[in-house]
């Protein structure tokens, strides 16, 4: 007895100086990214103060997101997973089997994860983020399956947008349903796309929100390709793409004739969910109102 727990008490160690490691390289890869929370504003200030008298300072500075490609190229590499919506104990299990088997966990979403085990399908920032760079989104069957195989198993039977699990599959709503489909969907899309661009390539987003909804929306939006900024930290430039808005008192009608006089399309937060759920999305049904009514009146 004495044994097997020194022999547990080993696996929690090695489990946590793992999820520590990761910890900190996901915070070290945000360093270099277009999006970077942990930099502040003054970063974000230098990134755009001279925004308006060099027309390709966008492009010049970083804020190019063609950098951003997807980069999910899985042969020959370490197979890294991420956890969601699963237990602790179930997790703790899943990470001794995951090692045994030659593999990474992460702790945190970062460039390196390449499969996202899900216990049930939310729509969450892992999820999002995972559906925008075309990752795989797997069901818990998938561990339990390869830990009795001894060996990684093809993954594409246990994805959960998989049509033949879909056909057997009673969701709860609609919605999830929708939401299953649409990582498969994506997987695809970015699987085959020649070079392989993430959902969010070539948007440069201004964020019309709080900080901390700007940090969370931004990590979606950068690990899907593109770049995202809080408004307060910058003066509008050309380059940006779209204008994402949590509330209508985070801006006021002369802001608005601004962006409706450089065409910069405003959505409400929620489009960046609805983008990547919805099918041949039609961009003008997603308008943020204030923004609609104002393009209502010059057209």
């Amino acid at each position: 007895m004495y044994s097997g727990f020194c022999r547990m008490t080993k696996i929690a160690h090695h489990l946590n100086v793992f999820c520590l490691i990761r910890k900190r390289e996901f915070f070290s890869s945000l360093e270099g990214s277009t999006f970077c929370p942990i930099r502040g504003k003054s970063w974000i200030g230098q990134l755009f103060k001279s925004s308006k008298s060099d027309p390709d300072f966008c492009t010049k500075k970083g804020f190019d997101s063609k950098r951003l490609l997807c980069n999910n190229g899985f042969e020959n590499q370490k197979r890294i997973f991420l956890l969601s919506s699963l237990d602790e104990e179930v997790k703790r299990r899943y990470a001794i089997v995951i090692e045994k088997l030659g593999g990474g966990l992460s702790v945190e979403f970062s460039d390196e994860v390449q499969y996202l085990i899900c216990g049930n399908i939310f729509r969450n920032e892992k999820l999002l983020a995972s559906m925008a760079c075309g990752l795989f989104i797997l069901r818990p069957e998938y561990i339990d399956e390869c830990e009795k195989a001894g060996k990684w198993l093809e993954p594409e039977a246990f994805e959960w947008g998989n049509p033949a699990f879909l056909e057997k599959h009673h969701f709860s709503n609609e919605k999830t349903e929708a939401l299953a489909v649409a990582c498969r969907r994506w997987r695809l899309k970015i699987g085959i796309a020649k070079p392989k661009k993430k959902a969010f390539f070539g948007w440069n987003v201004v964020l019309y929100c709080n900080r901390r909804r700007s940090i969370d929306i931004g990590r979606i939006i950068s690990f899907g390709g593109g770049a995202a900024v809080l408004r307060d930290d910058v003066e509008l430039a050309d380059c940006f793409t779209h204008a994402l808005v949590e509330r209508s008192k985070f801006w006021n009608d002369k802001e608005i004739d601004t962006l409706v006089k450089r065409r910069l399309k405003c959505f409400n937060m929620d489009f960046i969910a609805n983008f990547l759920i919805v099918e041949n999305i039609v961009e003008e049904d997603y308008l943020h109102r204030d923004y609609a009514q104002r393009l209502s009146r010059i057209d």
